[in-house]
């Protein structure tokens, strides 16, 4: 509940109160994993990769889930290094089952490295295919920067209607 809170608060307010909140939760608590992932999501979101990437470094090194790996990939391709997100996203595809294609991932890891045409068109693959967790789209913090660009707008209309 904590935690929501925190994410509330940023949707409502900004980045600073949420950072508090989620930096306050981790005080009490440095291992409780959907805090530190969504105190690195808003970093993220506001510009502060550097310190994001540590976060979800951090909790790939515990569980390498393709939401963490991708999640990395965009901090690192937002500070430039975009030989380590293609390997990130190698490694996502690797994991995925060969009947789910990992099109939100690989959206937010394209997004990260600045091509957001091949991000809109893993969204639209994932709309098509109606992936139920899609929903997700409509908060995620690594998608929010194609708001306006292309059909994204309508994608999310789409996805939102749905969820």
């Amino acid at each position: 509940m904590q935690t929501t809170l925190g994410l509330a608060l940023y949707e409502a307010a900004g980045g600073e109160r949420a950072q508090a909140h989620l930096r306050a939760i981790l005080g009490a608590d440095p291992d409780y994993v959907p805090a530190r992932f969504h105190l690195g999501a808003i970093l993220a979101e506001t510009g502060a990769y550097a310190e994001a990437l540590p976060l979800f470094e951090a909790l790939i090194a515990e569980e390498p889930r393709a939401t963490y790996i991708a999640a990395a990939a965009y901090a690192r391709a937002r500070l430039g290094d975009a030989k380590g997100a293609i390997a990130a996203l190698a490694a996502i595809e690797a994991q995925a089952p060969r009947d789910h294609p990992p099109y939100v991932y690989r959206a937010i890891v394209l997004n990260g490295l600045g091509r957001q045409a091949g991000a809109l068109r893993e969204l639209r693959a994932a709309v098509r295919e109606e992936k139920p967790w899609l929903c997700t789209v409509c908060l995620d913090p690594f998608l929010r920067t194609l708001r306006g660009v292309g059909d994204y707008d309508s994608l999310f209309q789409i996805v939102t209607v749905s969820a």
